[in-house]
């Protein structure tokens, strides 16, 4: 009854944005947007989109310091065609009803060029529509799912690589680790079920034998006997885990009292949050985590191959500001997310979306804080820096590069 009744609401909901944008004004949205945002010499303001509330499931909010530190940065230099950049937030709360009513609350706005966010998939999907059709430039720093790009909408930005890029090159570091028998342990739900598939068929073409494959629920509580079994019937070389928080911490705990004789853990990027490391203590020591940032880099080890400068001069950036060094992938990623839109709009001397967006797709950025990036024309990132930060010491350390 409470699925049938979630569906029915988040229905009407999007019945409502939608009469809302057709109804609200003789003009088309984007045309009025456009109007209002020009009008305005003396800012322009960005909305971010996000949950704002830490709690266990890691909500990765140092995506605001990174987003603060670019707008200062960019405003110190003369701002946007003249224009100081301002930012909204709007807090989605990790619920999809909310994060339609909000999507509702920003399409009204026409003041707001552009949204940064959600950072779920299954709010971002949601709202993808509603933010084309008002007239806004998305950028998503968050949602992995293949299916938000699948519109092919020309004015939508994922700045991390898909599920299905993160699976193959796991699996193909894999290969480089000379590992021949793994264990897959995935979330079952489009996240996990997409990274797990795409992991497989890439191991499956290199030769690595998955000697088995099981799912779980966010309420399984067998996570014990599972690697149990595996510990007492399989014989593998690492395992694969393609889960979220908090669940993620409890499974390599149950890992742990299992008895894996110390075979080596990998886990998606649905755990590269720093509630992962603070919760989770001794017990994910040595796990390795999916990020697109590397985690207190070494830059006098040089075999450590991050040749592009920005990630450095982000490092140092942050740390003047916040007296410390970023502690999450999304600090960067907000960063990156104002740098792509900023300097796109001074490259193109005006605030048309169309030609905004159209030079986002043609021209590569370099220099920023997680590696360069050049888009498909569906607006997914192409050949994004990721790489494994390990936990030591209680902290994820940068580990090596794999893509």
């Amino acid at each position: 009854m409470y699925i049938k009744k979630n569906k029915v609401i988040q229905l009407f909901s999007l019945v409502f944005i939608t009469f809302g944008l057709l109804g609200c004004t003789e003009n088309d949205p984007y045309t009025e947007r456009y109007e209002a945002i020009s009008a305005d010499t003396e800012k322009l303001t960005l909305a971010l989109a996000w949950p704002y509330v830490k709690e266990d499931r890691g909500t990765k909010m140092t995506i605001l310091e990174g987003i603060n530190l670019a707008f200062k940065e960019i405003n110190e230099k003369g701002g946007v065609l003249g224009r100081q950049l301002e930012l909204r937030k709007f807090n989605d709360g990790r619920s999809i009803n909310t994060g339609l009513r909000i999507a509702q609350e920003i399409t009204e706005d026409k003041s707001l060029f552009a949204v940064i966010g959600h950072l779920d998939s299954y709010i971002s999907i949601s709202t993808s529509k509603t933010y084309e059709l008002s007239g806004l430039i998305t950028i998503n720093p968050g949602s992995t799912d293949a299916r938000l790009t699948q519109s092919g909408f020309s004015h939508l930005f994922r700045t991390i690589p898909k599920n299905d890029v993160q699976g193959e090159k796991l699996a193909q570091h894999f290969k480089q680790q000379n590992f021949q028998k793994v264990l897959i342990y995935y979330i079952n739900n489009p996240y996990g079920l997409a990274l797990a598939n795409s992991f497989e068929r890439e191991a499956n073409r290199l030769s690595i034998d998955v000697v088995d494959r099981r799912a779980y629920y966010k309420t399984s509580r067998d996570h014990l006997r599972n690697m149990r079994d595996w510990s007492k019937y399989y014989d593998f070389d690492a395992i694969f885990i393609a889960g979220s928080m908090p669940e993620g911490i409890e499974i390599i705990k149950k890992a742990n009292l299992a008895g894996m004789g110390g075979k080596p853990i990998y886990a998606g990027a649905g755990l590269d949050t720093t509630a992962f490391v603070e919760k989770g203590g001794k017990d994910v020591e040595g796990t390795y985590v999916v990020s697109f940032f590397p985690q207190n880099y070494d830059r006098n080890i040089k075999s450590l191959d991050i040749v592009d400068s920005g990630v450095i001069d982000f490092i140092d950036a942050y740390t003047s500001e916040y007296n410390m060094p970023p502690i999450e992938a999304t600090a960067a990623l907000g960063y990156d997310a104002v740098y792509l839109l900023a300097d796109a709009i001074n490259a193109v001397g005006t605030l048309d979306r169309d030609l905004v967006s159209k030079y986002i797709h043609e021209n590569q950025k370099t220099n920023v804080a997680t590696g360069h990036y050049s888009f498909d024309e569906k607006g997914d990132v192409l050949n994004k820096l990721m790489v494994l930060n390990k936990v030591v010491g209680g902290k994820f350390i940068f580990d090596t590069k794999i893509n």
